[in-house]
Protein backbone atom coordinates (compact mmCIF):
# COMPACT_ATOMS: atom_id res chain seq x y z
CA UNK A 1 0.00 0.00 0.00
CA UNK A 2 3.20 2.27 0.18
CA UNK A 3 2.45 3.55 3.54
CA UNK A 4 4.90 4.91 6.06
CA UNK A 5 5.34 5.21 9.54
CA UNK A 6 4.27 8.39 11.67
CA UNK A 7 6.17 7.12 14.32
CA UNK A 8 8.91 4.53 15.17
CA UNK A 9 10.09 1.97 11.62
CA UNK A 10 8.39 -0.14 9.71
CA UNK A 11 8.53 -3.70 10.00
CA UNK A 12 12.31 -4.78 8.24
CA UNK A 13 14.49 -7.81 6.77
CA UNK A 14 15.87 -7.94 10.21
CA UNK A 15 13.00 -9.07 12.00
CA UNK A 16 12.17 -11.47 9.39
CA UNK A 17 15.50 -13.37 10.07
CA UNK A 18 15.81 -13.07 13.56
CA UNK A 19 11.22 -13.57 14.08
CA UNK A 20 11.53 -11.20 16.41
CA UNK A 21 8.14 -10.31 18.22
CA UNK A 22 7.71 -6.97 17.04
CA UNK A 23 4.78 -4.52 15.25
CA UNK A 24 3.32 -2.67 13.41
CA UNK A 25 -0.39 -0.67 14.35
CA UNK A 26 -2.31 1.28 12.06
CA UNK A 27 -3.18 4.78 12.99
CA UNK A 28 -6.95 4.27 13.74
CA UNK A 29 -5.70 0.91 15.85
CA UNK A 30 -3.04 2.74 17.90
CA UNK A 31 -6.11 5.18 19.06
CA UNK A 32 -8.15 2.57 20.08
CA UNK A 33 -5.42 0.66 21.94
CA UNK A 34 -4.27 3.81 23.55
CA UNK A 35 -6.99 6.53 23.91
CA UNK A 36 -4.80 8.15 26.56
CA UNK A 37 -2.73 10.96 24.19
CA UNK A 38 0.58 10.75 26.98
CA UNK A 39 1.16 7.36 26.01
CA UNK A 40 3.01 7.23 22.89
CA UNK A 41 1.76 3.47 21.72
CA UNK A 42 5.64 2.91 20.39
CA UNK A 43 7.84 1.28 22.73
CA UNK A 44 4.41 -0.13 23.98
CA UNK A 45 3.44 -3.96 24.10
CA UNK A 46 0.08 -5.16 23.01
CA UNK A 47 -1.22 -8.78 22.72
CA UNK A 48 -2.00 -10.74 19.51
CA UNK A 49 -3.22 -14.09 19.76
CA UNK A 50 -2.45 -14.24 23.76
CA UNK A 51 1.20 -13.24 22.27
CA UNK A 52 2.67 -10.18 23.11
CA UNK A 53 4.72 -8.21 20.47
CA UNK A 54 6.76 -5.49 20.84
CA UNK A 55 5.08 -1.81 19.18
CA UNK A 56 8.04 -0.30 17.08
CA UNK A 57 5.52 1.74 14.71
CA UNK A 58 2.44 3.55 13.96
CA UNK A 59 1.19 3.87 10.56
CA UNK A 60 0.46 7.15 9.45
CA UNK A 61 -3.23 7.80 8.36
CA UNK A 62 -4.45 6.87 5.13
CA UNK A 63 -6.95 7.92 2.87
CA UNK A 64 -7.86 5.14 0.91
CA UNK A 65 -11.37 6.48 -1.03
CA UNK A 66 -13.47 3.78 0.39
CA UNK A 67 -11.60 0.98 -1.11
CA UNK A 68 -10.96 -1.52 1.61
CA UNK A 69 -10.41 -4.59 -0.80
CA UNK A 70 -12.57 -6.60 2.07
CA UNK A 71 -10.00 -5.98 4.70
CA UNK A 72 -10.31 -3.43 7.99
CA UNK A 73 -6.85 -1.55 7.30
CA UNK A 74 -7.71 1.27 9.69
CA UNK A 75 -7.83 -1.47 12.80
CA UNK A 76 -4.73 -3.94 11.59
CA UNK A 77 -1.58 -5.05 13.03
CA UNK A 78 1.12 -6.22 10.59
CA UNK A 79 3.69 -8.86 12.07
CA UNK A 80 7.17 -9.95 10.48
CA UNK A 81 6.08 -12.91 8.00
CA UNK A 82 8.34 -15.61 8.89
CA UNK A 83 7.36 -14.72 12.70
CA UNK A 84 3.88 -15.44 12.38
CA UNK A 85 4.80 -18.64 10.64
CA UNK A 86 7.14 -20.11 13.13
CA UNK A 87 6.43 -18.42 16.49
CA UNK A 88 2.77 -18.92 15.71
CA UNK A 89 2.90 -22.46 14.52
CA UNK A 90 1.83 -21.99 11.20
CA UNK A 91 3.57 -24.22 8.89
CA UNK A 92 6.84 -22.45 6.86
CA UNK A 93 4.94 -23.59 3.65
CA UNK A 94 1.78 -21.13 4.55
CA UNK A 95 1.61 -18.64 1.46
CA UNK A 96 -0.53 -16.09 0.44
CA UNK A 97 -1.52 -17.53 -3.13
CA UNK A 98 -3.31 -14.66 -5.69
CA UNK A 99 -5.77 -15.99 -8.58
CA UNK A 100 -6.00 -13.64 -11.34
CA UNK A 101 -9.30 -14.52 -13.85
CA UNK A 102 -9.87 -12.83 -17.58
CA UNK A 103 -13.86 -12.58 -16.60
CA UNK A 104 -15.41 -11.89 -13.32
CA UNK A 105 -18.25 -13.91 -13.83
CA UNK A 106 -15.95 -16.52 -13.48
CA UNK A 107 -14.99 -15.77 -10.02
CA UNK A 108 -17.03 -18.08 -7.69
CA UNK A 109 -16.18 -21.02 -10.39
CA UNK A 110 -12.82 -20.67 -10.01
CA UNK A 111 -13.27 -19.92 -5.68
CA UNK A 112 -14.94 -23.20 -5.65
CA UNK A 113 -12.34 -25.15 -7.16
CA UNK A 114 -9.75 -23.39 -5.41
CA UNK A 115 -11.18 -24.25 -1.80
CA UNK A 116 -12.16 -27.88 -3.01
CA UNK A 117 -8.66 -28.47 -4.10
CA UNK A 118 -7.12 -26.84 -0.94
CA UNK A 119 -9.38 -28.70 1.07
CA UNK A 120 -8.41 -31.85 -0.30
CA UNK A 121 -4.88 -30.99 0.27
CA UNK A 122 -5.41 -29.80 3.88
CA UNK A 123 -6.96 -33.16 4.56
CA UNK A 124 -10.30 -31.68 4.70
CA UNK A 125 -9.87 -29.10 7.18
CA UNK A 126 -10.54 -26.03 6.71
CA UNK A 127 -7.56 -23.54 8.24
CA UNK A 128 -7.42 -20.68 5.33
CA UNK A 129 -9.43 -18.17 4.14
CA UNK A 130 -10.66 -17.30 0.39
CA UNK A 131 -11.27 -13.86 -0.70
CA UNK A 132 -13.34 -13.02 -4.04
CA UNK A 133 -13.47 -9.54 -5.45
CA UNK A 134 -16.13 -10.30 -7.96
CA UNK A 135 -18.44 -8.65 -5.61
CA UNK A 136 -16.47 -5.70 -5.45
CA UNK A 137 -15.87 -5.44 -8.55
CA UNK A 138 -19.74 -5.49 -10.14
CA UNK A 139 -20.32 -2.51 -7.60
CA UNK A 140 -17.46 -0.37 -9.60
CA UNK A 141 -19.23 -1.54 -12.92
CA UNK A 142 -22.44 -0.40 -11.19
CA UNK A 143 -21.39 2.70 -9.76
CA UNK A 144 -19.15 4.00 -13.40
CA UNK A 145 -22.57 3.02 -14.94
CA UNK A 146 -24.83 4.96 -13.33
CA UNK A 147 -21.73 7.77 -13.53
CA UNK A 148 -21.87 7.20 -17.34
CA UNK A 149 -25.32 7.89 -17.68
CA UNK A 150 -25.67 10.98 -15.67
CA UNK A 151 -22.48 12.40 -17.80
CA UNK A 152 -24.47 11.27 -20.97
CA UNK A 153 -27.32 13.09 -19.82
CA UNK A 154 -25.49 16.71 -19.16
CA UNK A 155 -23.74 16.20 -22.17
CA UNK A 156 -26.52 15.35 -24.58
CA UNK A 157 -27.98 18.76 -22.58
CA UNK A 158 -24.77 20.68 -23.50
CA UNK A 159 -24.60 19.57 -27.00
CA UNK A 160 -28.51 20.23 -27.82
CA UNK A 161 -27.55 23.89 -26.20
CA UNK A 162 -24.71 23.89 -28.74
CA UNK A 163 -25.83 22.91 -31.48
CA UNK A 164 -29.14 25.30 -31.34
CA UNK A 165 -26.64 28.08 -30.63
CA UNK A 166 -24.43 27.03 -33.82
CA UNK A 167 -28.17 27.09 -36.03
CA UNK A 168 -28.81 30.89 -34.45
CA UNK A 169 -25.12 32.02 -35.45
CA UNK A 170 -25.88 30.62 -38.98
CA UNK A 171 -29.37 31.47 -39.57
CA UNK A 172 -27.93 35.31 -38.60
CA UNK A 173 -25.04 35.01 -41.20
CA UNK A 174 -27.05 33.71 -43.76
CA UNK A 175 -29.25 36.94 -43.20
CA UNK A 176 -26.55 39.15 -43.31
CA UNK A 177 -24.46 37.37 -46.58
CA UNK A 178 -28.34 37.38 -48.00
CA UNK A 179 -26.60 39.55 -51.04
CA UNK A 180 -23.50 37.60 -51.31
CA UNK A 181 -25.61 34.56 -51.55
CA UNK A 182 -27.48 36.42 -54.47
CA UNK A 183 -24.24 37.43 -56.23
CA UNK A 184 -23.20 33.60 -56.42
CA UNK A 185 -25.80 32.29 -57.82
CA UNK A 186 -26.21 35.25 -60.65
CA UNK A 187 -22.49 33.79 -61.64
CA UNK A 188 -23.47 30.41 -61.58
CA UNK A 189 -23.28 28.49 -58.26
CA UNK A 190 -25.75 25.82 -58.04
CA UNK A 191 -28.09 25.36 -55.09
CA UNK A 192 -26.23 22.13 -53.51
CA UNK A 193 -22.69 24.07 -54.35
CA UNK A 194 -24.38 26.91 -51.54
CA UNK A 195 -25.77 23.70 -49.37
CA UNK A 196 -22.25 22.40 -49.02
CA UNK A 197 -20.59 25.78 -48.28
CA UNK A 198 -22.91 27.06 -45.43
CA UNK A 199 -22.65 23.33 -43.78
CA UNK A 200 -18.90 23.06 -44.39
CA UNK A 201 -18.95 26.19 -42.12
CA UNK A 202 -21.42 24.99 -39.76
CA UNK A 203 -19.33 22.25 -39.37
CA UNK A 204 -16.11 24.02 -38.72
CA UNK A 205 -17.71 26.23 -36.34
CA UNK A 206 -18.94 23.34 -34.58
CA UNK A 207 -15.64 21.52 -34.90
CA UNK A 208 -13.85 24.24 -33.48
CA UNK A 209 -15.76 24.33 -30.33
CA UNK A 210 -15.17 20.72 -29.70
CA UNK A 211 -11.34 21.30 -30.10
CA UNK A 212 -11.66 23.91 -28.03
CA UNK A 213 -13.77 22.01 -24.99
CA UNK A 214 -11.10 18.76 -25.70
CA UNK A 215 -8.00 20.95 -25.20
CA UNK A 216 -9.77 22.35 -21.70
CA UNK A 217 -10.46 18.76 -20.61
CA UNK A 218 -6.83 17.54 -21.38
CA UNK A 219 -5.34 20.65 -19.12
CA UNK A 220 -7.77 19.97 -16.75
CA UNK A 221 -7.03 16.15 -16.97
CA UNK A 222 -3.09 17.38 -16.34
CA UNK A 223 -3.66 19.71 -13.54
CA UNK A 224 -6.30 17.11 -11.67
CA UNK A 225 -2.89 14.59 -12.06
CA UNK A 226 -0.48 16.91 -10.64
CA UNK A 227 -2.67 17.80 -8.02
CA UNK A 228 -3.64 14.06 -7.12
CA UNK A 229 -0.23 12.50 -7.64
CA UNK A 230 1.01 15.49 -4.86
CA UNK A 231 -1.64 13.83 -2.69
CA UNK A 232 -2.20 10.13 -3.47
CA UNK A 233 1.00 9.19 -5.71
CA UNK A 234 -0.68 5.55 -6.44
CA UNK A 235 -3.85 7.61 -8.20
CA UNK A 236 -3.37 9.02 -11.69
CA UNK A 237 -5.83 10.91 -14.18
CA UNK A 238 -5.50 9.75 -17.89
CA UNK A 239 -7.31 10.17 -21.05
CA UNK A 240 -8.94 8.06 -23.59
CA UNK A 241 -7.81 8.56 -27.36
CA UNK A 242 -10.88 6.91 -29.33
CA UNK A 243 -13.22 9.16 -26.48
CA UNK A 244 -11.33 12.29 -27.93
CA UNK A 245 -12.10 11.37 -31.65
CA UNK A 246 -15.48 10.45 -30.87
CA UNK A 247 -15.86 13.77 -29.11
CA UNK A 248 -14.78 15.95 -32.00
CA UNK A 249 -16.73 13.80 -34.86
CA UNK A 250 -19.50 14.16 -32.38
CA UNK A 251 -19.47 17.85 -32.77
CA UNK A 252 -18.61 17.41 -36.65
CA UNK A 253 -22.08 15.91 -36.95
CA UNK A 254 -23.80 18.29 -34.57
CA UNK A 255 -22.47 21.15 -37.06
CA UNK A 256 -23.87 19.26 -39.78
CA UNK A 257 -27.22 18.70 -38.04
CA UNK A 258 -27.74 21.98 -36.58
CA UNK A 259 -26.14 23.57 -40.10
CA UNK A 260 -28.50 21.44 -42.21
CA UNK A 261 -31.64 23.79 -41.71
CA UNK A 262 -29.60 27.44 -42.20
CA UNK A 263 -27.56 26.02 -45.37
CA UNK A 264 -30.59 24.88 -46.70
CA UNK A 265 -32.64 28.42 -46.31
CA UNK A 266 -29.39 29.34 -47.97
CA UNK A 267 -29.93 27.58 -50.89
CA UNK A 268 -33.46 27.82 -51.36
CA UNK A 269 -32.99 31.92 -51.81
CA UNK A 270 -33.95 33.10 -55.24
CA UNK A 271 -31.62 35.58 -56.99
CA UNK A 272 -33.58 38.61 -57.66
CA UNK A 273 -34.99 38.66 -54.02
CA UNK A 274 -31.42 38.01 -52.77
CA UNK A 275 -30.07 40.86 -54.62
CA UNK A 276 -32.60 43.52 -53.68
CA UNK A 277 -31.33 43.19 -50.02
Amino acid sequence: LGWQASRGRLLDAADNLEKRRVCVLTAGLADRLFPDRAIDPVGQTVFVGRKPYFVVGILEPRNLFGLEFGFDWDNSVFLPQVTAEVREGRPEQAKFVLALTEDPTTNDRVEKLGNAALLANHRGVEDFESLNFASMLEQFYQFFLILDGIVAVIAGISLFAGGIGVMNIMLVSVTERTREIGIRKAIGASNPAILSQFLTEATVLSLSGGLVGVSTGLLTTAALHAAIASVQERWVATFSLPAVAASLLTTAAIGLVFGAVPAWRASRLEIVEALRR
